[in-house]
């Protein structure tokens, strides 16, 4: 709302290992099974929240709920599909970053790339996987004290 918002949890990797055709196509591969894990949280909200439950946490129920409500809301929908760079949020992050000094001039033009994540969604989508969530809505989520 005041215009400070900053992209974040990005993935990098190095520019020399992702030359390599070999490892693009695993770095496709772990996109592509990243975003499915994101879809079927959308898709299956409970069911997520339980194997995160199961699988160790110091947070309660009510939290780890509240917390995948927000970041659903934060992914869905992505009219571009998920995982594709927003060029204005993109532009926000260094105009913000600039302003803070955290950086002192612009990134290079190739400081991001989409065409990975495109092939990770195209296959997702030949799937038959909804990678855009373009009917997703937030949940009321109880936050209950302590997040139990």
């Amino acid at each position: 709302d005041v215009g400070t918002a900053m992209l974040q949890d990005a993935i990098w990797v190095r520019d020399d290992w992702i030359q390599d055709s070999a490892n693009q196509d695993l770095a496709v591969k772990f996109l592509k099974a990243t975003f499915k894990g994101w879809i079927y949280c959308r898709d299956n909200f409970d069911s997520c929240v339980d194997i995160v439950l199961k699988f160790g946490t110091t947070l309660g129920e009510s939290h780890q709920a509240w917390q995948l409500n927000e970041i659903n809301d934060l992914i869905w929908p992505s009219p571009n599909g998920i995982g594709i760079m927003d060029q204005a949020k993109w532009n926000q992050t260094v105009d913000v970053s600039k302003v803070a000094e955290f950086i002192t001039g612009d990134p290079d033009a190739d400081a991001f790339r989409t065409d990975i994540a495109q092939r990770a969604l195209d296959e997702l989508r030949s799937d038959g996987e909804d990678v855009a969530g373009a009917d997703f809505q937030k949940r009321t989520v109880e936050l209950r004290r302590g997040g139990e």
